[in-house]
């Protein structure tokens, strides 16, 4: 399980968990959706979907939505957790 060390909630579930080829932990969903807050970012002249933990909003990393019928949103979590 991945927990955020600052707020200390869970939230991404090592069954969750896939390749992305980022380097990064990278889930197709998280424990609780209510966990994490997923926000526009259109910072460096491109828009990405930017993943704050919940309680402390601290950045996870960025998540790429994909065309697969399975999964809806990626996250990508950074050394942040």
């Amino acid at each position: 399980m991945y927990v955020c060390a600052l707020g200390g909630l869970p939230l991404f579930s090592s069954k969750a968990k896939f390749e992305s080829g980022s380097g990064w932990p990278s889930f197709y969903e998280p424990i609780d959706s209510e966990h994490v807050i997923e926000k526009t970012d259109a910072s460096f002249g491109m828009v990405r979907t930017e993943v704050l933990d919940a309680r402390t909003s601290a950045h996870l990393g960025h998540g790429e939505e994909l065309d697969v019928s399975a999964i809806d949103h990626l996250h990508a979590a950074s050394d942040n957790i």
